[in-house]
């Protein structure tokens, strides 16, 4: 029985710490006995930073002022080539201000994701606690953190779960306004509409309705005075402006011609269909059956009906409409993918609680929630560290099911049982000298995951070598300054080097064959790729001096 009112007090916000605690031990050490990362957008982002690091670290050793090296970073991670046309760079920034802080460790991007871990959970037990109490908002971040594909993107690097911190962080800020009544949450709703905006473009698809169904709550109820109006357009005007300048600014035309597309070009998978069918309508409401697991889908389709059908407080029926009109606007987007629905993920956990707190019944509410402490619980051990029968039953028998051939990541992963890393560690110590210039092939035919994995793990098993996944141009100059190549052992690359072929389907293999005899094959690797796939072979050829 606990006596001290303090501790009684806060007794729930305490309990959301431990569940953070644990949830951030379980991804140390899931990633440290991960093999390898798999997923080209990872592997994207991995080596945008690690290109941004290497450019930062350059610019802070310079002797220049302190201002113009701040003008210089951030030229470099808004405005310069290595920055991303769709996604701009405040992530990476982030990461690399860590990695300036702690070390740059093959780890620290993965583990970089407990900061917007807590950021997310603590947000979404404060909206519970100021929609209701201490006990839902805590029951909402049990439930959020132990979705099975929560659990799984959080150990990715990417941009999908910092925006779910940001937006989950942003919609807590959206509340404590009070309807845009205090203006120092408005101001810094501002600032957080700027950083979410910088992370990634869809941010304005959360922020945007959200923000729409409380000023409409507001009008409704006449609690927007003309004075906050006024100041509620200025802020938005500024941070309009604002983004604008330091990010959109050039990127217009690009960011308007990807915007007509996907509202003109509708498709649903990895094959386009043209024409706007039923299996767009329900697109997420099927990848959403997995990515909560079908108790918890359960509950969120009984929840929505339970709000609707009974009286609910305005803060509840706001993250009803915001959950029902972020649905609505994304089926109605072209461009689909599972992800792209998961920062409102935690407003159907928040009504799921609510809505099980709410019941009369008092053994019904007492089964429910038993029932959701150790199913959560279950999932987030075997889907972490199950054996791999049960997650190979899961994904034959559930998984592929319900997902057909759409478009969308399964971020329910046990750790990688592939040996890639152990084969990079051995293929460095096969490369003599400092300095030397690593090509890796990029089979055009071929998986580009796995060139752009190789070069991150290569970096850091000896950060002496100059990695680079080849460009396609200039390729012959990157050939003539090259000490090593990689390649895998059946791309054409593979074929042009050894001789085997004349007549190869790239002008980029036919120049590998010009230059050819300039290499030797050193070293010949193979791993067993994750979950039964078939042997493959990474092969090191080093040029003739």
């Amino acid at each position: 029985m606990i006596t001290n009112p303090h501790m009684k007090k806060h007794l729930w916000l305490y309990a959301t710490g431990v569940l953070c605690v644990v949830h951030i031990c379980l991804n140390m050490i899931w990633i440290m006995h991960n093999e390898d990362f798999m997923g080209f957008d990872v592997f994207e982002h991995l080596t945008r930073q690690e290109r941004l690091y290497a450019e930062t670290k350059a610019i802070l050793a310079l002797t220049e002022p302190l201002e113009a090296k701040i003008k210089d970073v951030l030229y470099l991670f808004f405005r310069s080539p290595y920055s991303h046309s769709q996604f701009p760079g405040f992530v990476y920034l982030i990461t690399i201000i860590q990695k300036l802080i702690f070390g740059d460790h093959w780890t620290l991007p993965f583990l970089a994701n407990s900061f917007y871990l807590l950021m997310l959970l603590f947000s979404t037990y404060a909206v519970g606690a100021l929609c209701a109490n201490g006990f839902i908002g805590f029951l909402a971040a049990f439930i959020l953190s132990t979705s099975p594909e929560i659990t799984g993107i959080v150990r990715y690097y990417g941009l999908d779960y910092p925006l779910m911190a940001f937006f989950a962080c942003s919609f807590l800020i959206l509340l404590k306004t009070e309807y845009f009544q205090k203006i120092r949450y408005t101001l810094l709703l501002a600032v957080f509409c700027i950083i979410g905006i910088l992370i990634k473009g869809q941010f304005v698809f959360f922020i945007v309705p959200s923000m729409s169904v409380f000023f409409f709550f507001a009008l409704r109820q006449k609690k927007l005075r003309e004075g906050n109006l006024i100041i509620l357009s200025v802020i938005s005007c500024f941070v309009v402006l604002f983004i604008t300048y330091i990010w959109w600014e050039g990127r217009v035309k690009e960011l308007l011609h990807i915007l007509w597309t996907h509202l003109t070009f509708f498709y649903a998978g990895e094959s386009p269909s043209l024409g706007f069918i039923a299996r767009h309508v329900f697109f997420y409401g099927r990848t959403m059956v997995l990515a909560m697991f079908p108790f918890y889908f359960l509950l969120a389709v009984w929840s929505l009906y339970y709000v609707f059908r009974k009286y609910a407080t305005v803060p509840i029926r706001g993250i009803f409409w915001v959950s029902i009109s972020t649905y609505l606007v994304f089926t109605l987007i072209s461009a689909k993918n599972a992800r792209y629905l998961y920062p409102i993920y935690f407003g159907y956990a928040i009504l799921v609680a609510y809505c099980i707190c709410g019941l009369a019944e008092r053994r019904t509410r007492r089964i429910v929630l038993v029932s959701i402490f150790i199913i959560g619980s279950v999932q987030t051990v075997v889907m972490s560290f199950g054996p791999k029968p049960i997650y190979s039953w899961i994904r034959t028998n559930f998984v592929n099911r319900i997902r057909g051939n759409d478009r969308s990541e399964i971020w329910i992963e046990l750790p990688r049982s592939s040996n890639t890393r152990a084969q990079v560690r051995s293929m460095a110590r096969h490369i003599e000298g400092a300095n030397k210039n690593v090509l890796i092939l990029n089979d055009p035919f071929a998986d580009l995951t796995r060139s752009v994995e190789f070069e991150y793990f290569l970096r850091h098993a000896n950060p002496s070598l100059i990695v680079n996944s080849s460009p396609w141009w200039p390729l012959e100059e990157m050939l003539m300054s090259a000490d090593y190549l990689i390649f895998n052992d059946n791309s054409i690359y593979a074929q042009a080097l050894i001789g085997a072929r004349n007549k190869f389907e790239t002008a980029a293999a036919d120049l590998i064959y010009e230059h050819r005899d300039d290499y030797a094959v050193l070293w010949v690797g193979e791993w067993c790729a994750s979950y039964g796939e078939p042997l493959k072979m990474m092969v090191l050829a080093k040029k003739i001096v």
